[in-house]
């Protein structure tokens, strides 16, 4: 859900911010990232965090802060069809880096990455390298950085082993956003290495001074000192339901203002707000974590209950042999319902009621 469009709305959930008058917070995030970029060995930049918390957007206005001519930072989401391939991303740095009034104003900077034909790993190499060597150093901010591993027959160990000869070098620096830090990827990544020269950055919730300032977002009416799109009493209901989440803060004030016509808005604005809060929320669990949320369930049923129903039997005086018999005649029972359902087989049956009377005895 994004602003609302012909509105005076300032604020955007769902999409990147490319707006910097849009963009809140995040400046101690941006000094320690542009420190690492003046540093004379330039340090490469994991910022990782969970999805919808302004990774992108983060990455992407760091990318416009550019004030000077010793480094060119240019920003590509990695989701592009254009960079489902090698020789795709190093033309499409090119592009970007044609795009760049500094490169355009340095003819042999712009030489060095030619669009047709594109660059091969080597000429890649070779033009970030001399780049350096003119007093430009090359920054890639690289937003979705996951998406390379769905291509693992383009982007090889060759690619990333480049790329860490290069920054080892101090002639590239690399600012890339996932999900997990990169340690976590270090199979996919198939080149130990590569992480190492990255510190992280975990992007997490606003603080409540930023989140303050975002819901005080003014009007896009093109007036001087424009007011805050919201009045006091929304700005504190935004907060209400958004808390300092970045995504949830902007949900919540794009729902305030498109309800501020109707009755009772605040009340209908909540309840519209915890019903995409959910969807959104619940899309984003992996397949992954929700058989990790089953196979909990499964062990509090089968583990820590049955110690729970042992403790209780000791109470009400049940012997050992007691309990024991209850709790194979239950794994009876389970076994036959479970040859009913056709979960087992019957001679899987017999083979289990074998062992267990076998364990009876």
């Amino acid at each position: 859900m994004n602003s609302p469009s012909n509105s005076d709305s300032p604020f955007v959930a769902g999409s990147m911010i490319t707006e910097s008058n849009l963009f809140v917070g995040r400046i101690k995030e941006l000094k320690q990232m542009t420190g690492c970029m003046s540093l004379r060995n330039p340090m490469s930049i994991n910022i990782y965090g969970e999805e919808r918390i302004g990774k992108s957007s983060l990455l992407y206005q760091f990318s416009q802060l550019q004030n000077d001519h010793q480094c060119e930072v240019i920003f590509i989401d990695l989701q592009q069809a254009s960079c489902n391939s090698e020789v795709g991303l190093y033309k499409e740095v090119a592009r970007k880096l044609k795009e760049s009034p500094h490169v355009q104003n340095k003819q042999t900077l712009a030489q060095l990455f030619p669009i047709n034909p594109p660059l091969d790993r080597q000429g890649f190499e070779h033009a970030v390298r001399e780049s350096k060597t003119q007093g430009v150093l090359i920054v890639l901010c690289l937003d979705e950085f996951e998406a390379l591993f769905q291509y693992p027959e383009e982007f090889t160990r060759g690619f990333y082993s480049n790329l860490y000869s290069l920054m080892n070098r101090g002639a590239l620096m690399l600012v890339v956003s996932s999900q997990r830090r990169l340690n976590v990827y270090k199979n996919q990544l198939n080149y130990a290495k590569f992480y190492q020269k990255f510190t992280s950055l975990n992007l997490s919730n606003l603080s409540n001074k930023e989140a303050d300032e975002l819901v005080q977002l003014p009007t896009k009416k093109g007036i001087n000192s424009p007011p805050p799109v919201l009045d006091e009493e929304e700005q504190a209901d935004a907060r209400k339901l958004g808390g300092t989440h970045p995504y949830l803060l902007q949900l919540a004030a794009i729902i305030i203002y498109d309800r501020r016509q109707s009755s009772r808005a605040f009340a209908k604005a909540k309840t519209e707000f915890k019903k995409e809060a959910r969807r959104i929320f619940w899309a984003r669990v992996t397949n992954s974590q929700k058989w990790w949320g089953f196979l909990l369930v499964l062990r509090w049923l089968f583990v820590n209950l049955p110690i729970k129903v042992g403790s209780y039997a000791t109470l009400i005086g049940l012997t050992l042999d007691d309990f024991k018999n209850w709790l194979i005649g239950m794994i009876v029972l389970i076994l036959i319902g479970l040859s009913v359902f056709k979960v087992l087989t019957l001679p899987v049956l017999l083979e289990w009621l074998q062992k267990i009377l076998n364990l009876a005895k």
